[in-house]
Order: structure tokens, then C-alpha cells, then sequence
């Protein structure tokens, strides 16, 4: 009976050790090290299933290097660029494989305060991003997007501006901005300090997209877009890097003002630009500053210019008008308004067909009747406009 009772024993023994191990395996299984890069979500929307991501991980090692901010490890630097897949993901459910999906969503806050990101591509199959999702990336550099805001829609609301990516939320190394996102609404949201360039890749630049991102440089637009909208990069005032394709026809009201930084973005070779709009280089005191041809010149085309277009352009010394000889345009009120440093207006010999409004020239102070090539009897100057 004895030897019965101790065989029951050294069994129940075993059995509880086996249980023990297999329930050890199974949350190794289960739970183990973490898959690193991207995680998501199965979003099923009718007949449609895609993938939403939720977030990215990495090592702990890395982790650890970021707590440290060893941020010139090798091992930060390799996981420093994260790029949305552009093809199907296999989507795993408990380990197993339940389908492979496209990528269409970035969740709200699913990269906020990954310090160990420098660079963000956003590929065109992604059609909606989520609140504040770059929210505390104090180290992000670049970003690269297909549209503006989070859906590539109209410009209606707060949702249709860059700065949407970053959320409301106090951040440190980050700089408060106030951002418009139309006529009469505005929020203030905090953009990393060290974000420099911008690259839109979408053919759209809508009203507001990327007004008050005050610490950035560069903004890339592709060739395909062909108008500017209002105030699209106005308080932009660390932008000096910005290029008007020979394909744009409209630049929108306000879509530079405020640009204080801007030095060139190339008017004079805009083949296609027909419209300026009111206010659009207001305030650019750099503007022209390091243009190689002295005789600054708009192009043939144009067929517009706004009310204060170039007001306050304190560095604007020439305006070359004669393209437009034979043609149809308008220079409203203003237009050149407090260029300070303007000394010769070269107007064309046909100016027919070209209406003048009041004071285009106003408060260009050191620009004199006889620096004026074809000058016209017209109100459109401070001095003596009289024949």
C-alpha cells in the first residue's frame, strides 16, 4: 500500500512538473519577445479589410540607448527612418497568419514620443492619418506625405492642416505655433524643433496646409501641382527653400506671406504662372535678396497681380514688366507697396491693354520719376505722377 501511495505521489509529481513547463513554453509562445517594426489593427469597413497602424517597436536594447539618449548608437540609427509598407502585410492573429492586407490607416498617437525617429515616409496607399501621431518626435527631421491633414480631402477644419500630425499637447524641444486652418479658426499645436523639410508627394497644396510651420526649411512640392492655396505657407518663417514649378498658374492670397526667411523661389522662370494672388509675398523682406539677374522680371503670362502682392519686399530693387508688352493684365492697389530698397521700374512701351490701379508703386521711397522706363501718366506712384 505504501509503494502504491509513493508511485501516486512521484505521478502527481510529474504531472504537476510537465504542467509547469507546458504553461511556461505556452507564455513563451504566447507572449515571448516582441515582433519588431510595425504593429496594427484588422479594420474590416464592408466588403473591405486593410491594416491600421497602431504603432512600431523595437528592441529593448534600443529602448534602453533611447532612455539613455545614446542617439548615436549604430542601433538607433538603423531604425531611425520608418517607411509605411507600400504593398500587402501579412496580418498574424495568435501567432497564425489570417491574411495578407494593404495599409491604409495611421492610428492616432501611434508614433508619439519614439524618440529614435529622425525620418517618416507616408506612401500613397495610406488614406488616413490619425491625430497627433508624430506627437512628441523631438528628433524627427523629415517627413515625407501624400496629402495634408488626415484624408486627402477639401480644406475645411483643423484636420486639413500638417500640423494636424502633431497634436495640441505641450511637448518640450518642440516650439508652440499658432496654426490657421481658415479665415476665422486657428489652434495652437507644438512642432518638433528639429523638423527642417517637408516633402509633399499628392497634387494637392490646399488652403492653410502648411501655415505656421515656423522651424521649417524646406518644402518639396511635386511638378504635377499647378496652384498654391490661400496662405497654403504663410508664417513659414525659417522657409527658405521653396521652388515654383513651371507647371503652377496660381499662386493663392497669402500663400507666402510671412515667409520672412524666403530668398528666391524662382518667379521669373514660373512659364505658366498667370496669377498672384493679394498679399501673396507680403512681408518676404529677403525675397530677391540673392537674385543673379538685377532686372528682376515676371514672366509673360501673368496676366494678375494682387493687392500687396509684394508689399514689404524691402529687398526688391528692380521690377522688370516689359513681358507683358501687348498683353492683357492688372497691377492692383499696392501691389509693390513698401519695397524700400525698389530704384527702377522698367514698365513696357505697349501699355494698352494693362490696367495700373492706384498706387501700385506706394511707399517705394527710394524709386524717382526718372528711374522709371515708359513711365504713363498714371496715379500709380508716390511722386509727381503728373506728364
Amino acid at each position: 500500500m505504501k509503494k502504491i501511495l509513493n508511485f501516486v505521489l512521484v505521478f502527481a509529481l510529474l504531472v504537476s512538473c510537465f504542467t509547469l513547463f507546458a504553461a511556461c513554453d505556452n507564455d513563451k509562445t504566447d507572449s515571448g519577445d516582441k515582433d519588431l517594426g510595425f504593429t496594427y489593427e484588422l479594420v474590416t469597413d464592408g466588403d473591405d479589410s486593410y491594416l491600421k497602424v497602431t504603432g512600431y517597436n523595437v528592441s529593448d536594447e534600443v529602448t534602453d540607448l533611447v532612455s539613455k539618449k545614446n542617439f548615436s548608437s549604430e542601433k538607433i540609427q538603423a531604425v531611425s527612418k520608418i517607411e509605411i509598407p507600400t504593398g500587402n502585410v501579412e496580418y498574424k492573429r495568435n501567432g497564425t497568419v489570417v491574411g495578407s492586407y494593404p495599409v491604409k490607416e495611421i492610428a492616432e498617437s501611434a508614433f508619439s514620443n519614439m524618440l529614435f525617429i529622425k525620418e517618416v515616409v507616408i506612401p500613397s496607399n495610406v488614406e488616413t492619418v490619425g491625430n497627433a501621431c508624430l506627437a512628441g518626435c523631438t528628433r524627427l527631421e523629415k517627413v515625407t506625405v501624400p496629402f495634408v491633414g488626415n484624408k486627402n480631402e477639401g480644406n475645411v477644419n483643423s484636420k486639413k492642416t500638417f500640423a494636424y500630425l502633431f497634436g495640441v499637447s505641450e511637448v518640450s524641444d518642440a516650439t508652440s505655433s499658432t496654426i490657421k486652418y481658415n479665415a476665422t479658426g486657428s489652434f495652437s499645436c507644438y512642432i518638433p524643433n528639429s523638423l527642417k523639410t517637408v516633402v509633399l508627394t499628392g497634387n494637392t497644396v490646399s488652403d492653410y496646409a502648411f501655415y505656421g510651420l515656423t522651424n521649417v526649411e524646406e518644402i518639396v512640392v511635386p511638378e504635377s501641382v499647378t496652384e498654391y492655396g490661400a496662405y497654403a505657407f504663410a508664417n513659414c518663417s525659417s522657409l527658405y527653400k521653396f521652388a515654383v514649378t513651371d507647371k503652377v498658374t496660381a499662386i493663392g492670397e497669402g500663400a507666402f506671406s510671412g515667409c520672412t526667411s524666403l530668398v528666391n523661389v524662382g518667379l521669373n522662370e514660373a512659364a505658366a504662372l498667370t496669377t498672384i494672388g493679394n498679399s501673396a509675398f507680403s512681408g518676404c523682406s529677403l525675397l530677391f535678396y540673392s537674385v543673379d539677374d538685377a532686372r528682376y522680371g515676371l514672366t509673360a503670362n501673368l496676366t494678375y497681380v494682387g493687392e500687396k502682392a509684394f508689399n514689404g519686399c524691402t529687398s526688391l530693387a528692380t521690377v522688370n514688366l516689359t513681358a507683358l508688352s501687348g498683353k492683357t493684365a492688372t497691377l492692383k492697389n499696392s501691389a509693390f507697396s513698401g519695397c524700400t530698397a525698389l530704384e527702377e521700374v522698367l514698365l513696357p512701351a505697349d501699355n494698352a491693354n494693362i490696367t495700373y490701379e492706384n498706387l501700385v508703386f506706394t511707399g517705394c521711397s527710394k524709386l524717382t520719376k526718372e528711374n522709371v522706363t515708359n513711365y504713363v501718366n498714371l496715379h500709380i506712384f508716390d511722386f509727381d505722377y503728373d506728364a
